[in-house]
């Protein structure tokens, strides 16, 4: 299911990656342009630290500390989409609490007898404390 989620996920912001583009290329001009940069920026110190951290590592040891990254980042994945779904559902509780439920009359004579039976039955008054 998870990966469902992922696939889902990764379509989705393809298709706004698509659009953002087509957006700027049609306005021309560039969304967010100085954080855009800045991230950029980052992203290509961040690469140059990796290779060369990784050229000190020998292979096994690069291996299994890209298993642990990609372990982290879906797992840090799991949790945005777990958080997500917890808000869903108590939206979604919410939204159905909010309903009032209509009171119908019974349809049979005989619900109706039995309706007016016990309207009429005097109920036992709690004693006060």
């Amino acid at each position: 299911m998870v990966g469902a989620y992922m696939l889902a996920f990764g379509l989705i912001g393809a298709a706004g990656l698509v659009g953002l583009k087509y957006v700027e290329v049609t306005r021309g001009r560039r969304l967010a342009g100085t954080l855009r940069r800045r991230g950029d920026l980052f992203i290509i110190r961040m690469e140059r630290t990796f290779n060369r951290f990784m050229h000190d590592l020998d292979e096994s040891a690069a291996h299994r500390l890209l298993l642990v990254l990609f372990q982290k980042v879906a797992l840090f994945f799991l949790l945005v989409i777990k958080g997500l779904e917890r808000r869903m559902r108590n939206l979604l509780k919410r939204s159905r609490a909010k309903h009032e439920e209509l009171k119908r009359e019974p349809s049979s004579a005989f619900l109706k007898d039995v309706k007016s039976y016990k309207d009429a039955l005097e109920r036992p008054k709690m004693p006060e404390l």
